[in-house]
């Protein structure tokens, strides 16, 4: 269980019996299955068009005890060797939401039959703090440039980033 407007695991809860669950604080709850895996995450750019610039492959710092999540970071660039696999995703959540547009992250559980999406957030995350340092320029005049040129490529330096 966790709120739909939360963020960084904040009352990220896990729930046996939900018919149970009493909340912590009002609001809006969302129920999703707890799937086993290593927490990752996608650093994007999607363009008017769908295009996707995936921009880093994360590792998410979360920890798992008393019935709960918490967050504790991002390793920005730390699942690079899992881009091959993470692609598909990218692009899938991309065409599966239109209008979506901008920098996105992808909160996923990373599994050996694959990656699950577990939330998409269009807006800035924690993992774009370290992108800079991890991508040797600053993603900030790429996101820009979507909402004038439309393309997710335009001014790519590196075509494997």
């Amino acid at each position: 269980m966790k709120p739909d407007d939360g963020a960084g695991c904040l009352d990220t809860f896990i729930v046996d019996d939900v018919a149970a669950w009493m909340p912590p604080h009002a609001g809006r709850w969302i129920v999703q299955p707890l799937v086993d895996g290593e927490a990752c995450s996608l650093s994007m750019l999607v363009d008017d068009a769908a295009g996707v610039r995936l921009l880093g492959c994360n590792r998410q710092k979360v920890e798992r005890g008393n019935g709960k999540f918490s967050f504790h970071g991002v390793e920005v660039g730390a699942m690079d060797h899992r881009r091959s696999a993470w692609e598909p995703l990218a692009r899938a959540v991309a065409a599966a939401m239109p209008g979506l547009r901008g920098y996105v992250a992808v909160d996923l559980i990373d599994r050996p039959d694959g990656p699950v999406a577990v939330e998409v957030n269009p807006r800035l995350s924690v993992g774009y703090s370290g992108l800079s340092r991890v991508l040797g320029w600053n993603p900030a005049g790429h996101i820009l440039d979507l909402f004038h040129t439309g393309s997710a490529d335009t001014g790519r330096e590196d075509a494997n980033v």
